[in-house]
C-alpha cells in the first residue's frame, strides 16, 4: 500500500546519508506518494525540499532542477488557490528552459503544455489559446521534419500530445472560433492517414528517379539512427552525448530538408503529393452532396463530447454533449452484444453476461456465479437489453443534434475513439432506428473525405470505364474455424493502447466460404468485370493493377474478405487478402496504402 511505501523511502534516505544526488529522487517519490494519499501539505513540503537540494547541488540552470520546478508547479496547479503560483513557476521555467535546452526539445513542449493547461483551469482562456497554438505549431513542425519516423512513432507522438489537440479544440469553441476548433480536431484525426497516403502516392507516382529515392531513404535511415542513439544517451543519463547527437541530428535534418525542397522545386508534382492535405473549410464544404449533413464527434472526456455539424451551405456549429459516467461502459457493452445475433451464440463463445443492481455489468468466460450480480440467461432479456442500449446511445449521440440533422436524407459521420465502432444505423432516433431516417456513411475525418472526393473526381473524368473489379474467396491457409469473431474482439481489446505487429500478422483467419458465392452472384449483374478468387485474391495482384492505373478504370470495387478494425490506430485498419501466397506482401491492405 502507499502508506507502507513511506517508511521504505525513509529508510532509503538514511542509507544514502550525505549522498544528496540519490536522495533527491527519493524526496520526489515521497512527494508523489503524499499526493496520492491526498496529504497536500506534505507533498508541497517534500517537493520544495527536493528542489532546494537540487539548486544547492546543481544550480538553477540544470535539467534535474528544472524537473524539480516542474513537479512543484504541477502540485500548485492542482489546487485552485495556488494556481497563480504555478503560473509564475511555469513562466520562469519557460525563460530558463530556452537557455538550457535546444529550441525544439520536447521538455519545452511540456512546459508550454502545462502553462496552457493551468491558464485554462484558471478560466484564463485568452491566455491559454496562444500557448496551445504555439505547442501545436511546434508539434506540426516536428511532424513535418520527422518524416523519417515510422507510423508507430508518429502515432505515439500524436498520442502523447492528444490532450493538447483536445484542449485546444475546446478552447477555440469556448472562444467562439469554431473554424479553428474544427481544423485543430482534424489535424489530430487525419494527420497519420494523410501522411501514409502521401508517402504511398509519392513512392508509386514514378516522379522521382531511383537514385533520388535512394538518397531520400538514406537521409531517413541516418535520422532514424540518430533518434535511437539519442534515446540511448537519454536513458543512460549522458546529457553531453545527447546534446552532441541532437546537434548532429539537426544538421542532418536541415540537409535533408534542403534536399527535399530541391526535389519539390525540380518536380512540382512531387511537392503536391508529399505535403499534407490543407483544409480550407469554407471552400471544402462544397464537396458535400446536396441533402447531406456532416457530423464529426470528439471525445472531450469520459462524460463530455463535442459534435461539429454542417452542410455545404451552413455555418459550422458545435454542440456540447453531456453524458453520465456509465455512458462509455454502455458503448462497450453494446459493441460486445452486437457481435452476437443471440445470447446462445455469445455463450457458445464461452462468454456470460452478469448484471449488477446498479446497472453495471461484467462479462466472464465461465458460468460460475458472480457475487452480487444476476446472470442474463434469457433470449428476450438479451434482446431487450440491446434495444435499451440502442435508446440510451441514441439519446446521447443523436438526440442533441435533432434540430441540426433532421430533414436531411444523408448523414456522414466521423466518429472518435470510443465511438468509432458503434453502428449509428442501429441507434434510436425519433423512436425508430436511425437508418430508417438517414442513409448513413462513415469517414475517418473530413480531410480524408476531401481526398476521397478528389480521387473520385479524377476517376469520373475517364472516358471509358469498365464495371466491376472484385476480390473474394481469399485463401487463408485452409483454416475453417481458426479464429472466432468473439476472440478477435478480445484480440482488439488486448492490444488496446498499443500495436503488436507480430501478433497482428500472426492471426489465423477463417476461410469465408460464402464469399465465393457472393462474388459469383454479384459478377452476373455486370458485363465487364475482373474477378480474383482464392490465391489470386492477393495483395500483390491488387498492387500490380494499381501500379498500372487499371483500378481507376472500374466503376465498382468489391472486396469480399476478412478485415481488421482497430479504433485507436486507424492506420492499421485493413482488408485481409490471401495469406502466405506473396513473398513480398503480408496480405494486409491498409487505408494509407489504398486511399
Amino acid at each position: 500500500s502507499l502508506h507502507d511505501a513511506l517508511p521504505i523511502y525513509t529508510l532509503c534516505m538514511r542509507l544514502y546519508g550525505n549522498d544528496t544526488s540519490n536522495k533527491i529522487p527519493i524526496m520526489l517519490c515521497i512527494a508523489k506518494t503524499y499526493n496520492a494519499l491526498r496529504d497536500y501539505k506534505s507533498r508541497i513540503f517534500w517537493a520544495k525540499k527536493a528542489l532546494d537540494e537540487s539548486i544547492i547541488l546543481r544550480g538553477e540552470k540544470d535539467i534535474y532542477t528544472m524537473w524539480g520546478w516542474g513537479e512543484l508547479a504541477s502540485f500548485y496547479s492542482d489546487d485552485k488557490n495556488t494556481r497563480d503560483e504555478a503560473i509564475k513557476i511555469f513562466e520562469t521555467m519557460l525563460t530558463t528552459g530556452s537557455e538550457i535546452f535546444l529550441e525544439q526539445d520536447p521538455f519545452i513542449d511540456e512546459i508550454i503544455k502545462n502553462l496552457a493547461w493551468t491558464y485554462a483551469k484558471s478560466s484564463r482562456f485568452k491566455e491559454a489559446i496562444p500557448l496551445y497554438e504555439k505547442i501545436l505549431e511546434r508539434q506540426e513542425r516536428r511532424m513535418d521534419s520527422y518524416d523519417y519516423l515510422t507510423v508507430d512513432e508518429k502515432r505515439n507522438l500524436i498520442s502523447k500530445n492528444s490532450s493538447v489537440y483536445i484542449n485546444a479544440t475546446a478552447m477555440y469553441c469556448i472562444d467562439g472560433n469554431l473554424d479553428n476548433a474544427f481544423r485543430t480536431l482534424e489535424r489530430s484525426k487525419s494527420r497519420l492517414l494523410i501522411d501514409s497516403y502521401s508517402e504511398q502516392l509519392a513512392k508509386s507516382s514514378g516522379i522521382l528517379e531511383e537514385n533520388e529515392i535512394a538518397k531520400l531513404n538514406g537521409y531517413k535511415a541516418g535520422l532514424a539512427n540518430y533518434a535511437n542513439s539519442i534515446e540511448r544517451a537519454f536513458q543512460a543519463g549522458n546529457e553531453q552525448a545527447r546534446f552532441n547527437l541532437e546537434t548532429e541530428q539537426r544538421n542532418l535534418m536541415n540537409e535533408y530538408a534542403k534536399y527535399k525542397e530541391s526535389l519539390q522545386n525540380k518536380y512540382p508534382k512531387y511537392k503536391n503529393v508529399s505535403q499534407a492535405n490543407k483544409l480550407e473549410l469554407e471552400r471544402d464544404k462544397n464537396i458535400l452532396p446536396d441533402d447531406t449533413v456532416f457530423v464529426e464527434y470528439m471525445v472531450w472526456g469520459p462524460k463530455t463530447f463535442l459534435a461539429f455539424v454542417f452542410d455545404k451551405n451552413s455555418e459550422i456549429k458545435a454542440v456540447k454533449i453531456d453524458a453520465s459516467e456509465k455512458f462509455l461502459p454502455a458503448c462497450a457493452l453494446y459493441r460486445e452484444l452486437l457481435a452476437y445475433p443471440t445470447l446462445g451464440a455469445m455463450q457458445d463463445d464461452n462468454k456470460y453476461l452478469w448484471i449488477f443492481p446498479n446497472g453495471n455489468y461484467k462479462i466472464t468466460f465461465i458460468g460460475d456465479k458472480v457475487s452480487g450480480a444476476q446472470l442474463l440467461d434469457d433470449e428476450k432479456d438479451f434482446n431487450e437489453l440491446k434495444q435499451s442500449l440502442s435508446e440510451i446511445l441514441g439519446e446521447v449521440l443523436l438526440s442533441p443534434l435533432k434540430e441540426n440533422i433532421s430533414g436531411y436524407s444523408n448523414l456522414i459521420i466521423s466518429p472518435d475513439r470510443d465511438l468509432i465502432n458503434i453502428p449509428f444505423e442501429t441507434l434510436d432516433f425519433n423512436d425508430k432506428f436511425a437508418v430508417e431516417s438517414f442513409n448513413i456513411s462513415y469517414v475517418p475525418s473530413f480531410s480524408v473525405l476531401k481526398l476521397m472526393n478528389e480521387a473520385g473526381e479524377k476517376n469520373a473524368k475517364l472516358a471509358t470505364r469498365k464495371e466491376l473489379f472484385a476480390m473474394g474467396n481469399a485463401f487463408y491457409g485452409n483454416n475453417d474455424k481458426a479464429t472466432s469473431r468473439g476472440s478477435l474482439t478480445d484480440f482488439i481489446r488486448r492490444i488496446s493502447g498499443k500495436i503488436d505487429i507480430t501478433e497482428l500478422m500472426n492471426i489465423k483467419w477463417d476461410n469465408l466460404t460464402g464469399t465465393k458465392e457472393e462474388i459469383e452472384r454479384v459478377a452476373k449483374l455486370f458485363n465487364t468485370k475482373k474477378i480474383f478468387s482464392e490465391k489470386s485474391a492477393s495483395e500483390s495482384n491488387l498492387k500490380a493493377f494499381n501500379r498500372r492505373n487499371e483500378i481507376s478504370n472500374y466503376k465498382y470495387l468489391l472486396f469480399s474478405a476478412n478485415g481488421i478494425f482497430i479504433p485507436h490506430a486507424p492506420e492499421y485498419n485493413s482488408i485481409v487478402l490471401s495469406q502466405g501466397v506473396d513473398a513480398k506482401e503480408d496480405g494486409y491492405v491498409t487505408v494509407g496504402e489504398w486511399m
